[in-house]
C-alpha cells in the first residue's frame, strides 16, 4: 500500500509541474505576441507571470519516472537568469522602457 501512496504523491507532483510549464508557456507566448505588437508593458507583465509559473514548477521536488529536469537541461538558476535578462532588456537602469 505504501507504493500506491508514493505513486499517487508522485503523480500529483507531476501534475503540478506540468500545469506550471503549461501556464508559463501560455504567458510567454502571449507576452511575445504583445511584445511584437508594441505593447511592452503588457509583454513585460506576461513575461514576469510566465517566469513565476516556471519557477514554481521547477521548485517542485520530483525524482519519479518520465522526463526529468536534468534530461531537459532546466535548472532553477537558468530559468531565473533567463527571466532576469528579459526584464533588463525592457528597462533601462533609470526605469524607463527601452525603445527597439
Amino acid at each position: 500500500m505504501e507504493k500506491a501512496k508514493q505513486d499517487a504523491f508522485d503523480n500529483a507532483r507531476l501534475e503540478v509541474i506540468k500545469d506550471g510549464y503549461e501556464r508559463a508557456f501560455e504567458c510567454l507566448n502571449k507576452g511575445l505576441t504583445a511584445d511584437e505588437a508594441g505593447d511592452k508593458a503588457k509583454a513585460l507583465e506576461l513575461y514576469k507571470r510566465g517566469r513565476q509559473h516556471l519557477l514554481r514548477a521547477i521548485s517542485v521536488p520530483f525524482a519519479g519516472r518520465g522526463v526529468c529536469r536534468q534530461h531537459l537541461g532546466i535548472s532553477q538558476t537558468d530559468a531565473a537568469e533567463d527571466a532576469g535578462d528579459v526584464e533588463q532588456h525592457h528597462h533601462t537602469p533609470g526605469g524607463a522602457r527601452d525603445q527597439p
